[in-house]
């Protein structure tokens, strides 16, 4: 198929989803299929029912396209098409720009933080939106770069594209970000593209056996050229159905995976649930707390590994990058980044299923106090043990008593840091008073871990009582973090999903207590 007869079959598909009644149109094909001369091929035609807005990434692509239309015979300056970038787009005022009053809006190529920014000034409007991407982008693998990928497409002149029907989300990339009903839309566009694909890889497979069957001797050298096409159509059809395998697992957990997994949460709740007795010590109890919040923690990180790809990752990472901003993004360990991406995408999950309301949440809350515990562990035991041994080496009765063993003969084991130990490490209950050790007082805790804070937490940018309201505001948060969501997360019976939202709430994307806590800080 030549490049003229693809752009046709690619514009009927577009119109065809048009006529569907689809308002959101997404376009995927691989890089070396000409994406600038088909758009531009779509504006002209559009150009004569009704005026057209494109918006670029890059001000390259938004000369490039200007030439492309100028060969088509529209004016770039006609005032039935007006050409943007992103960032232009955004900085317009509706006045300028008028926003009602074009009928067809083309998205060419913009990145997932782009599409972020500008949907909410889109989603209302009556336009209708095509959406242009390249494979590859948002999708590649660990071992595959960008590059290499469009290397291979271009030598190979591979000629695909896969046009999805969309009514709420711009671009089919974001299938992350759909609402419910969307997602089972996509998905069934997929799964049904899929099924096309692997009776398309049969057919290919098929036809190779009967070309070598029959011509392997009488015509060898056609054989090898027959074959060597259909290689590369079979390549073809396995990065198009790559892709669709990405959008299918993007738009969520499989609901069997998630009903497997939280029968092994149950099962778990109830054993730990068991171990947990009015006869234990607040300090036993929160090392069960811990070991349990681990486990479940484990469990669905495991289940999650094979669905949060890089479409689902890069769309949870921008909201929450938004919520808590640069500098604090920036301060959060790999692994809390992966435990709060992955409360976001197994809560929207769980979402979708029958009865969700129904449904026990505590997995979802257990992932973000996780989150907090380790960036408390970070700060309140590393950093602090780490100066510690500086200042005092191994003399431990020069120590803050709440540092060390049971024995008193070395630093306390990491595993046994829990939420509950930072108030202990700081030395201030919520209430501002000193922590108590065998009912008596304990100053000397504070004194301690406020001459931390100065010297490296807050590094002398804060007067003493700043500081001290600072910790003390820290103890407050991680108080409410773990007797209000972990601490029922882990008892046996369902947590609601109303615990769960307030959870996130609080420490993600209202409150934002996370960001209140680390903002300050050095580290």
């Amino acid at each position: 198929m030549d490049i003229k007869e693809f752009h046709s079959e690619t514009l009927n598909k577009i119109y065809s989803k048009i006529n569907e009644g689809y308002k959101r149109v997404s376009l995927m094909s691989i890089p070396g299929t000409g994406m600038t001369m088909l758009s531009s091929r779509l504006a002209r035609e559009m150009v004569e029912k009704g005026k057209v807005l494109v918006v670029f990434d890059t001000l390259a692509l938004q000369y490039n396209f200007a030439e492309m239309i100028k060969r088509q015979g529209i004016n770039p300056n006609d005032d039935r098409i007006c050409l943007l970038t992103y960032s232009k787009f955004l900085s317009q005022s509706d006045s300028q720009i008028n926003l009602a009053s074009f009928s067809y809006i083309f998205l060419f190529d913009l990145r997932t933080y782009a599409r972020k920014k500008i949907m909410p000034l889109l989603k209302d409007l009556d336009a209708t939106i095509v959406s242009f991407g390249i494979f590859g982008q948002e999708i590649e693998s660990d071992n595959t770069t960008y590059i290499e990928m469009g290397i291979n497409h271009t030598f190979m002149k591979q000629r695909y594209c896969v046009v999805f029907g969309l009514n709420k989300v711009l671009d089919v990339r974001d299938v992350s970000a759909a609402p419910v009903e969307e997602k089972d839309s996509i998905l069934e566009q997929a799964e049904l593209k899929m099924r096309t694909i692997q009776q398309l890889e049969e057919d290919i497979v098929k036809k190779i056996e009967k070309i070598i069957t029959e011509k392997i001797e009488k015509e060898k050298a056609l054989l090898e050229a027959e074959n060597e096409k259909l290689r590369k159509k079979l390549a073809e059809m396995e990065s198009y159905k790559g892709f669709l395998e990405q959008v299918c697992v993007a738009a969520g957990i499989p609901i069997d995976k998630l009903q497997e997994t939280y029968k092994i949460i149950k099962e778990l709740k109830n054993i730990y649930g068991k171990k947990l007795s009015a006869s234990l010590t607040e300090k036993d109890k929160e090392i069960i707390y811990k070991k349990l919040q681990d486990r479940i923690v484990n469990e669905i990180c495991n289940l999650t590994r094979d669905y949060c790809n890089t479409l689902s990752k890069e769309n949870y990472e921008v909201d929450l990058f938004e919520y808590l901003g640069t500098d604090v993004w920036d301060k959060l360990s790999d692994e809390s980044k992966v435990f709060l991406t992955t409360a976001k995408l197994t809560y929207d999950s769980m979402e979708r299923m029958k009865g969700s309301d129904e449904l026990d949440y505590s997995g979802v809350c257990l992932l973000v106090t996780k989150a907090m515990e380790m960036e408390m562990f970070t700060r309140v035991y590393s950093g602090y043990i780490k100066y510690l041994n500086e200042k005092y080496g191994k003399d431990y009765v020069s120590w803050p008593e709440c540092t060390l063993s049971v024995l008193k003969n070395k630093e306390i084991e990491p595993d046994n840091f829990t939420l509950g130990s930072v108030m202990y490490f700081i030395g201030l209950y919520p209430n501002g008073k000193p922590v108590r050790v065998n009912k008596i007082e304990r100053p000397e805790f504070f004194i301690e871990f406020d001459m931390y804070a100065r010297d490296i937490l807050y590094n002398n940018k804060i007067s003493q009582v700043q500081r001290k309201n600072k910790l003390l505001n820290c103890v407050e948060s991680i108080e409410k973090v773990r007797l209000d969501y972990r601490n029922p997360s882990a008892h046996r019976g369902r947590l609601p999903v109303t615990k769960a939202i307030d959870c996130w709430e609080y420490v993600i994307e209202i409150q934002k207590r996370l960001k209140v806590i680390l903002q300050d800080f050095n580290f």
